[in-house]
């Protein structure tokens, strides 16, 4: 008997053993697959950027992980790329806004990003299954795609809206977004290699749809490297436009670039080459001699330094010749039968007076100038420094000290428990900083390198670096 309840006991921790096992492995497949959660991060970013989240804006860097709901915008120079679930690449180009919806696991994946302004490149290498979705939206439509790769622009002037899509691989279906806010139950499929734009002159009208060719020429440069990179990766083969062809667009792109970039510097009047068209007309005038006043400035009497038309010290039409009519007198070539009393009386006047007349214009041009720039010093601005104070806080209420005066901005980094930049955030000095609204895994609280517990009411008066424990 009791051997059999032994046997019974035994088959019985034996049978719970095996569920439970079963049940790990469906929980290990479940929370530890690469189907548990949606991985979406920073996968390239050659630009400043910022993710706002719950409130929170935080500066964007590579790896960054971002979350559904957030708001990535993108600064005036450069691009982000994003990774999703590791088969999907979404590429802000310069000055780009979007918000980010995603849900559901890599296998039933809902993607939808909505774009506020700029333009986004989008490149989906797997096929979405039945079960997921990837939607870009705009004010005036929305594109649906099974397994792509597309651009969709955004360009809005008061009521006038416009956005433009260009497919480079595979088709977009397409549809209007109704004056009333609902999606036209219409869609226009738009194939690889084609392109189509929908837009409306005010906000009481519907868009209207018009397909058109793809103008390769007219993309940024950024925009065609994009693609370029998309064929160095091997990811897709064929992008309706050839590898060759896209390096001679970029080659050209930029060699208008440097044109005129080079044509701009050309037009800008440059002194010392005397090529101003102001200064051409002067030199013009001085090689004739047709000043009648140019021995008041001849050469015993120039002031030293630079004239009104040169930076050499080269006063142009100074009558430098001696052809004028006032010259003539130190010639001895004077129109007066009393030759010899014009020369003497006509030579020493003009050096005389001129001498004189050029010592008090310099004393008089020296003395404001010299009174003009030591009414813009400050006194003793050089020799009293102002000292920049080290963040200090007390280790239980971080009581700050005085902040530096200025516009200074400084950056408060927060490291997540494994050592890792979690985000950062620029305040200006005596500014607050927020607190993060998310909290990485691994910690409690937000403390100083001292292990100090922060009070986010303290005022920031130098870079700072937060620690998650």
């Amino acid at each position: 008997m009791k051997n059999r309840k032994k046997i019974g006991l035994i088959g019985g921790i034996a049978a719970l053993a095996v569920i439970l096992c079963i049940a790990a492995v469906v929980i290990l497949t479940r929370n530890g697959g690469s189907a548990a959660y949606r991985d979406i991060s920073v996968f390239d970013l050659s630009a400043s950027a910022t993710v706002t989240r719950d409130g929170t804006t935080l500066d964007a860097y590579s790896g960054m992980k971002l979350m559904n709901g957030d708001n990535v915008k993108v600064g005036d120079e450069g691009n982000m790329c994003l990774l999703l679930d590791d088969d999907k690449y979404v590429t802000l180009e310069t000055g780009t806004e979007i918000r980010l919806n995603a849900s559901g696991s890599k296998e039933d994946s809902k993607t939808r990003i909505e774009l506020v302004q700029g333009a986004v490149l989008n490149e989906l290498d797997s096929k979405l299954n039945n079960d997921s979705s990837y939607e870009l939206s705009t004010p005036v439509s929305v594109m649906a795609v099974r397994g792509t790769v597309f651009r969709v622009s955004l360009d809005s002037d008061g009521e006038k809206t416009a956005a433009d899509v260009m497919v480079f691989d595979g088709k977009v279906a397409a549809a209007a977004v109704l004056a009333d806010g609902t999606v036209s139950s219409k869609e226009n499929m738009v194939a690889a290699g084609e392109a189509a734009d929908f837009h409306k002159a005010d906000a009481g009208s519907d868009p209207v749809y018009a397909p058109k060719d793809i103008d390769f020429t007219a993309l940024p440069a950024d925009t065609l490297k994009a693609l370029l990179k998309i064929y160095d990766s091997g990811r897709i083969s064929d992008l309706s436009v050839s590898k060759d062809d896209l390096q001679q667009i970029i080659k050209e792109k930029e060699s208008a670039d440097d044109t005129v970039r080079n044509e701009d510097g050309a037009n800008t009047a440059d002194p010392a080459s005397g090529t101003d068209s102001s200064d051409a007309d002067n030199t013009s005038s001085g090689a004739s001699g047709s000043d009648t006043d140019a021995d008041s400035s001849g050469d015993d009497n120039a002031a030293p330094g630079p004239s009104a038309d040169g930076d050499d010290g080269t006063s142009y039409g100074s009558g430098s010749s001696g052809s004028s009519s006032d010259s003539d007198s130190s010639n001895g070539t004077v129109s007066n039968p009393d030759s010899k009393s014009g020369k003497n009386s006509g030579s020493a006047s003009d050096k005389k007076s001129g001498k004189k007349s050029g010592k008090k214009s310099d004393a008089k041009s020296n003395k404001n100038s010299d009174k003009k720039t030591n009414s813009n010093k400050k006194p003793n601005s050089a020799k009293t420094p102002v000292p920049v104070p080290q963040q200090t806080t007390d280790p239980v209420i971080n009581t700050p000290a005085t902040p530096a005066p200025g516009n200074t901005t400084y950056t408060v980094t927060f490291i997540d428990p494994l050592g890792r930049v979690f985000g950062t955030q620029s305040i200006a000095a005596g500014s607050r900083a927020q607190k993060p609204v998310l909290s990485p895994a691994g910690g409690t609280n937000w403390c100083d390198a001292g292990g100090n517990v922060f009070n986010f009411d303290t005022a920031i008066i130098g870079d700072l670096t937060l620690y998650y424990r």
